[in-house]
């Protein structure tokens, strides 16, 4: 199968080749806050063409961050000082 990722939902970028059905596990690409992305999955058939599944979506939210976070911390002595 062919992961295929994008901002764009007809010209996506293919981030990942799983071969086999044991490791299905994908990171995307560095995420941007309050964006829309898009994904598909290709499956190649034996004739060698590919079928494409539908494309999915999802959008981002703004980015909330934890104590632990350096980003955090630094909006946080930044609104202080």
């Amino acid at each position: 199968h062919t992961l295929y990722f994008g901002q764009d939902p007809t010209n996506l970028e293919a981030i990942a080749s799983l071969p086999g059905t044991k490791n299905n596990i994908v990171s995307p690409p560095k995420l941007n806050e309050k964006t829309t992305y898009y994904w598909q999955v290709g499956a190649k058939k034996k004739s060698g063409t590919e079928d494409r599944s539908s494309v999915w979506m999802f959008t981002t939210t703004e980015w909330i961050f934890h104590a632990g976070s350096t980003r955090y911390e630094e909006a946080i002595s930044s609104s202080v000082g």
